[in-house]
């Protein structure tokens, strides 16, 4: 186990009885060391350059706490940990959602979020609902796969944990997510996902969009934040699904 900082303050001391280093030999010494996972922690402008020292190095999987997509070769995971996201979360339980739904106790924003998710899943459980419909009542543009905006959805998933994401998926599943990477998108691929929805008014970069494509995902970009798009679903729903549901075939 190893840290690395640019702070003279801290290189050759220990930080919690973690050995630190200059962040210059940091690739020799991970190389050295065989280390194969690492915790990226740094500003959003450094993130990528150390990723790709990491990566050079050998480094295999990576946990995310930077506030930017990181790009990855195949072969390499990129775990990302959004405080922001996080924080979105408790912020629209503590602000706009139903008391029915707000938490009792102080728990994890993810966990918190639960009870919106299943309000959401009554709600769609009673008829199919079109990618379409959805991207309209939320105001999201539709960037990609323009052909198969008709797909159907059942159920919707917003986080941002790849392994929530691989136990719930499905391929009538809208993943709503902050994650803006490759990764996500070769999840929703691998699961058969046919629809990711960013949010923030951010539009993916081009490999992604591209990425997107080969994969037959449908693309959409939420003009607001992760809960605040699903509550729109959850108030569109709530409000008039018979206006929102398609009847089955």
């Amino acid at each position: 186990m190893a840290a690395f900082d640019v702070d003279p303050a801290k290189v050759a001391g220990r930080i919690d009885g973690c050995r630190c280093f200059a962040v210059e030999i940091m690739e020799s010494t991970v190389r050295d060391l065989g280390i194969e996972i690492a915790i990226v922690t740094t500003p959003p402008a450094a993130a990528q350059e150390v990723t790709d020292t990491l990566v050079r190095a050998g480094v295999r999987s990576i946990v995310s706490f930077a506030a930017t997509p990181l790009q990855v070769p195949e072969g390499v995971s990129v775990i990302d940990m959004d405080i922001t996201a996080a924080l979105e979360t408790a912020a629209y339980i503590a602000r706009e959602a139903p008391a029915a739904l707000a938490p009792e106790t102080e728990v994890e924003a993810d966990k918190a979020a639960a009870p919106l998710m299943r309000q959401l899943d009554t709600l769609l459980a009673g008829g199919e609902v079109r990618l379409d419909e959805l991207a309209r009542c939320i105001g999201a543009q539709i960037i990609s796969g323009d052909t198969c905006p008709q797909r159907i959805v059942e159920k919707i998933y917003a986080g941002d944990r790849v392994s929530d994401l691989l136990n719930e998926a499905s391929d009538r599943t809208l993943l709503v997510t902050n994650l803006m990477s490759l990764q996500m998108i070769r999840v929703a691929e691998l699961m058969d996902v046919p629809a990711v929805c960013f949010v923030n008014g951010v539009s993916p970069e081009p490999e992604i969009i591209a990425k997107a494509d080969s994969a037959g995902t449908t693309l959409m970009v939420s003009p607001i934040g992760v809960f605040e798009t699903c509550g729109l679903i959850y108030q569109s729903l709530a409000a008039a699904p018979a206006a929102t549901q398609s009847a089955r075939a």
